[in-house]
């Protein structure tokens, strides 16, 4: 069975490569991007020829704030500002409409009280395994007393 399949391999890849003029030699040093080889037609009228796209794609910007909780939009817009400032940022008519939302939304975060307690939540919710519980409950008792001062 074995002898069979390369014996059938063999005769596809006669049929296949008799169609290709080889630019390069067997054992010939191979660079980056080097053709191989070049495929020998038929009929090159059969082909069909690529266009390059001139139009226009649509582009929409969606609310990416998929959560409610006052962290998580905070992060959420942080990351935003920071791509900004990387340099990824969308073109010109997007632009100044998504970095003034991103501010205006930024600074209304900020201002809210409930945003330190809330971070605090979501840190402690990552770490409460990895710390003593005497710790834990002291972290939540001083979390507690800010809520009520809210």
């Amino acid at each position: 069975m074995t002898k069979m399949r390369t014996a059938t391999m063999i005769d596809i890849a006669k049929l296949i490569f008799k169609d290709l003029q080889w630019n390069k030699r067997p054992g010939a040093i191979l660079d980056a991007s080097c053709i191989l080889a070049r495929i020998i037609l038929d009929d090159s009228q059969q082909v069909q020829q690529a266009k390059l796209y001139d139009g226009k794609f649509n582009f929409e910007i969606s609310n990416r704030l998929t959560s409610t909780k006052l962290n998580q939009i905070f992060q959420t817009i942080k990351d935003s500002l920071e791509n900004i400032l990387a340099g990824y940022s969308y073109s010109e008519p997007y632009f100044r409409e998504r970095l003034k939302s991103n501010v205006e939304e930024l600074f209304s975060i900020l201002r809210d009280p409930s945003l330190p307690l809330l971070e605090v939540e979501d840190i402690l919710s990552n770490i409460s395994e990895r710390i003593p519980k005497e710790v834990e409950k002291e972290i939540k008792k001083i979390m507690k007393n800010y809520h009520s001062n809210l």
